[in-house]
């Protein structure tokens, strides 16, 4: 068996080991960065950067809802009053509120 399987499979049945324990997310998650991390095989970190682009894409799939047209109108709807009643910024204040966030 190549080295490069034998660490994929060690770190795969790692993590499916932590995925059915009572370890909560954050001990999890920082498990697996320290094992990735120990990774010197770029074909196994290429592998893991595969898999994640393709469940995020799979996770923004599956949250992108197309909007209704009664959403759509009712969204201009609240927008127009928004504007009328002065709940709006300009670039400028929008700008600063950006430069509070990081």
């Amino acid at each position: 068996m190549k080295r490069e399987n034998l660490l994929f499979r060690i770190l795969y049945f790692t993590y499916l080991y932590l995925m059915s324990n009572s370890m909560d997310l954050q001990a999890r998650k920082i498990h697996f960065v320290q094992e990735f991390l120990r990774l010197n095989n770029e074909n196994i970190i290429a592998k893991f950067e595969q898999i994640l682009h393709s469940e995020k894409k799979k996770l923004f799939a599956e949250r992108l809802a197309p909007l209704s047209l009664t959403d759509f109108n009712r969204m201009i709807d609240n927008s127009e009053e928004d504007a009328v009643n002065g709940r709006v910024k300009d670039t400028v204040e929008l700008d600063q509120d950006i430069d509070t966030w990081t």
